[in-house]
């Protein structure tokens, strides 16, 4: 079957990459994709037919032990498909008297242990599991779990997320989680167009305001990043969909992200058209602007309890035609 839907288990060699363990997998249907151990099992490069799909920043592959929790720190190391933002601090840096919490968290940079590969048949389905577990606990501090697990199938043009997250401390914690999915150049470009099944958007900012969350300029010399939130008017469905089209003028190549929103009730979306940093970040979240820092005003259940356990699932197709791409814009008419 390695010869019909592959997977290999590798390590980086130079670099501040050096000593990163990873897995690289082909479904054998022309989607491939690299699950960082050493990195909370995040997704670096994620690619179709050999045409990239992710955006790749320039700090490339970072190893866990260049990690900086203070300020900004976080961003020397980020960079692939996903990176995961908590377990408990997203959006901007904060601290709570000894206790500092630089942005969107740590535990994107924590190695996984417990890593497992489980490849076989069930009926006439060859599936492939790949699970570890990813901790963020100290002395004094959290006693957080996150189980991860990724499948998919051969033939399939899907991966599938599943995450538990349990507290496994004596105390409730704060937990706050986001998904930040980037998708970049050639993928996205200035025709590519952004759909959601939300109804309702605001802005994080003055500049945000006074752009179109829909649409992407071209490469633009300074331009300045906009940020907007997602979310939904009254009675939410049972799951979320996002569709990034390519070239909105064909519409025959996307890539659409599925998610659960009784875990996941809001969608952060990072738009940045800037020359050498172009992407566009789509971010399933429990969370809301503000972060760790404001969390106390938003009225939801954004604490943990001890032995309690939240589980999210997520979804990432390529519709690689036509018809497949005009099949799911039936959920974005309203919206369209």
């Amino acid at each position: 079957m390695d010869q019909l839907a592959s997977v290999q288990r590798i390590a980086f060699l130079d670099g501040r990459a050096k000593s990163v363990e990873a897995f690289q997998i082909d479904t054998g249907s022309g989607l491939g994709f690299t699950v960082l151990s050493d990195r909370a099992m995040d997704l670096a490069g994620v690619n179709y037919n050999g045409r990239s799909l992710c955006w790749r920043s320039p700090a490339g592959i970072v190893a866990p032990t260049y990690y900086e929790r203070q300020g900004n720190g976080w961003l020397r190391g980020f960079s692939g498909m996903l990176a995961t933002c908590g377990l408990r601090n997203v959006g901007p840096p904060s601290s709570e008297g000894l206790e500092t919490y630089g942005i969107h968290g740590e535990i994107s940079y924590a190695p996984a242990t417990d890593v497992s590969l489980v490849r076989g048949w069930e009926g006439d389905r060859y599936r492939i599991q790949l699970s570890g577990l990813v901790r963020e606990s100290y002395l004094f501090g959290p006693n957080l779990t996150l189980r991860r697990t990724w499948k998919t199938e051969f033939g399939a043009n899907w991966i599938e997320l599943e995450d538990r997250v349990t507290n496994e401390g004596f105390r409730p914690e704060i937990h706050l989680h986001l998904y930040h999915w980037n998708f970049g150049f050639p993928f996205l470009n200035e025709k590519s167009r952004l759909y959601l099944t939300t109804n309702q958007v605001e802005a994080r900012d003055e500049v945000a305001k006074t752009g179109a969350w829909r649409t992407f300029l071209p490469p633009t010399a300074g331009f300045k990043e906009e940020v907007f939130i997602h979310s939904y008017r009254g009675k939410a469905p049972e799951e979320g969909h996002a569709l990034v089209v390519s070239d909105d003028t064909e519409r025959s190549f996307a890539v659409e992200l599925s998610y659960t929103t009784r875990d996941l009730p809001y969608l952060w979306q990072w738009k940045m058209c800037g020359q050498g940093d172009y992407v566009l970040g789509v971010e399933p979240t429990n969370s809301l602007m503000g972060g760790r820092g404001r969390w106390q005003e938003w009225h939801q259940p954004s604490q943990l309890q001890p032995g309690e356990t939240r589980q999210f699932r997520l979804r990432f197709t390529v519709l690689s035609n036509s018809e497949a791409v005009s099949g799911a814009m039936l959920r974005y008419a309203k919206g369209a």
